[in-house]
């Protein structure tokens, strides 16, 4: 059974939740661009940006959500961002 985080995305005065998968999670931590990047162990990387920088604890926040997700019973599977320190506006899955 798999697993999937949501967020809520705030593009301009659009706003949307996204679903994100949080099995097979490698690392999460924010990159140079100040983005939270979550990498794969297939190599596919799903990335939240915002329109100002994440800090240390938002990477630290959504990696304690994987890390408590996995640890817990398969029988919840949807599981919910805390609110971190930026919105998130543009969020980029790659292959």
């Amino acid at each position: 059974m798999n697993k999937y985080a949501q967020v809520t995305i705030t593009f301009g005065p659009s706003t949307f939740v996204d679903q994100f998968s949080i099995n097979d999670v490698a690392a999460c931590y924010k990159d140079a661009a100040d983005d939270i990047v979550i990498d794969y162990n297939n190599g596919s990387q799903y990335k939240l940006a915002s329109g100002s920088a994440f800090v240390d604890a938002d990477a630290l926040a959504v990696a304690e959500v994987i890390k408590n997700a996995q640890q817990e019973k398969w029988t919840e599977v949807l599981y919910t961002l805390p609110v971190l320190s930026q919105v998130p506006t543009v969020p980029t899955f790659t292959f």
